[in-house]
């Protein structure tokens, strides 16, 4: 006798479904405090980047330095402020202060991309370009340059970040208008959610957060509840997740429902050869 696994595989489904909670840990963010020894500072290996480059991460001021530095790398090869004054790339800069309203306490999303052929360096706030220039010919990541989060370079007064920091990646691609504003719609539970160009984020925030700290960076929580779409994806991920792994669990029970079977069949016949 052959054994339906249907109704095991409906019982997993409802059990996924009515009982699978939208994510509840937190997720992790930095805070770095209004000192210019709060930093993060490391060598990372830049070679992978040196036909394009995408960095994208969340951030939030929680005070008003006059230069809220992200994220410097050293002889000028990448900028970013919180604030958009000074986006920039291989030493020239753009001056985007007067395109964003930054807000103290929220939340906003930014991207810098670049890409080698084009020598196109494009900012985007919240989904939305909002400045490009083009880079000097043949120009590329210099491949041990010391990338500084926090402070421009460390240690420099009145560029520190002074706020948190979420999500920070670099992807070995130019990320496309539509990747971002992508990006920007999932919000804050994109890791969860799940991760578009996963194959190119190769300095990744994960790792970012295991890395020696300066001064006063610690961690804090992201508040992900305050978006019922990001909730919803989530939730969405997980039970995707349960399913993959309830479909797994099924295919194994099958070949051991099979493997029964066979050995069942071969124990009938035995008996009836010994009943003849």
């Amino acid at each position: 006798m052959i054994f339906s696994t249907i109704p095991l595989f409906l019982i997993f489904l409802f059990h996924i479904v009515v009982t699978s909670p939208s994510h509840q840990e937190p997720y992790k963010a930095l805070r770095f405090s209004e000192d210019p020894s709060s930093f993060i500072q490391f060598t990372p290996d830049f070679t992978p980047f040196q036909q394009a480059i995408s960095v994208c991460c969340w951030v939030k001021e929680n005070s008003s330095p006059t230069y809220p530095t992200i994220l410097y790398v050293s002889g000028g090869e990448l900028t970013m402020l919180a604030d958009g004054n000074s986006i920039g790339l291989f030493d020239r800069y753009m001056h985007l202060g007067s395109k964003i309203s930054v807000i103290r306490g929220r939340w906003y999303h930014q991207c810098a991309t670049w890409e080698y052929s084009t020598r196109s360096h494009k900012f985007y706030n919240n989904g939305v370009l909002i400045g490009s220039q083009t880079t000097r010919a043949g120009r590329r990541f210099t491949t041990s340059a010391t990338l500084t989060i926090g402070n421009w370079g460390g240690n420099v007064r009145r560029n520190e970040l002074a706020g948190d920091l979420y999500d920070l990646n670099f992807y070995a691609t130019e990320l496309s208008g539509e990747d971002v504003r992508r990006m920007y719609n999932i919000g804050l539970c994109q890791p969860g959610a799940g991760r578009h160009h996963e194959q190119d984020r190769l300095i990744r925030w994960e790792d970012i957060q295991r890395k020696s700290r300066s001064g006063s960076v610690i961690d804090t929580d992201v508040d992900i509840t305050i978006s019922g779409e990001c909730v919803s994806l989530l939730r969405l991920a997980n039970i995707t997740r349960q399913l993959d792994e309830t479909q797994a669990a099924l295919n194994e029970t099958q070949a051991a429902l099979s493997e029964t079977n066979e050995v069942l069949s071969e124990t009938q016949a035995a008996l009836i050869e010994t009943q003849q």
